[in-house]
């Protein structure tokens, strides 16, 4: 069951084999239950700058790996003028081990540290953003790092059982973990999501604040919100699973400099 469930949750087997030179990379150990694997990481600057007070800390989604999401990288680098690490955790890219949500969980844990020892920054200097299943990371990384400067979770799931239904043992419990989250948490969901339902932002926001309904005012073209505590829900409206990074990129990059302020 467990093994059918990882593969269900993380379908590597799907992801094209596609590879361009990547111009940054570095390759760290991230100790797992039987054995050390290593896992690949890609390292992106903003052109010309010379002082980065800012590293983002970056999880994809399903589907992807470091390869796929090369471009974008560098977009966000230079649009918020930081230093962007991105990642395949295990099983993904050419990272070993086998995927899972516990090795998700723990490669990011391990480049969070990694990053800090590197380039001798704080917590508060570092943003975790996840998108898709990725956001797991990221809202697990807030519930347990309250001084992060925030965590953002792009099109999240709530659980396994609020994407896939109930026919399988409940897993990727972000709306257990967001109730721990203390630092900043901004929370980006496309209202015409079919994969990962605009509910799953919904409940998130319900359990981390016990409310049941909310209102959202609209705060820039496309984009409404609700705020409450430390949290903020920007619904992208009309936004679906995978092209808020394209057909919505100017609500997205909305959203997420308000996390960067």
């Amino acid at each position: 069951m467990g093994q059918t469930m990882n593969e269900k949750l993380f379908p590597t087997r799907y992801i094209p084999d596609f590879k361009i030179p990547l111009d940054h990379t570095e390759t760290i150990d991230v100790r797992m239950r039987l054995a050390t694997q290593k896992i690949k990481l890609s390292i992106y600057l903003p052109k010309n700058a010379t002082d980065i007070s800012r590293t983002i800390i970056y999880i994809h989604g399903n589907g992807e790996n470091i390869y796929l999401i090369d471009g974008y990288m560098y977009v966000y680098a230079n649009m918020h003028n930081s230093r962007v690490v991105s990642f395949d955790w295990c099983g993904y890219g050419d990272s070993t081990g086998s995927a899972s949500e516990f090795s998700m969980l723990r490669c990011t844990n391990t480049v969070f540290n990694f990053v800090k020892q590197k380039y001798q920054i704080s917590n508060s200097d570092i943003i975790v953003w996840g998108n898709s299943i990725g956001s797991v990371s990221s809202i697990y990384m807030g519930s347990i790092y309250p001084d992060l400067k925030c965590c953002i979770a792009q099109s999240p799931p709530a659980s396994s059982n609020d994407v896939w239904g109930k026919s399988c043992v409940n897993r990727l419990k972000s709306y257990q973990r967001i109730i721990n989250v203390e630092c900043p948490i901004y929370i980006i969901h496309g209202t015409s999501d079919k994969i990962v339902p605009f509910r799953n932002a919904v409940k998130l926001v319900q359990n981390f604040d016990g409310i049941i309904d909310f209102e959202l005012t609209d705060v820039f073209e496309g984009v409404k919100m609700f705020k409450t505590w430390n949290l903020r829900l920007f619904a992208v409206m009309g936004g679906e699973h995978n092209n808020l990074q394209s057909l919505f990129s100017e609500q997205l990059e909305f959203c997420v400099k308000q996390a960067m302020d």
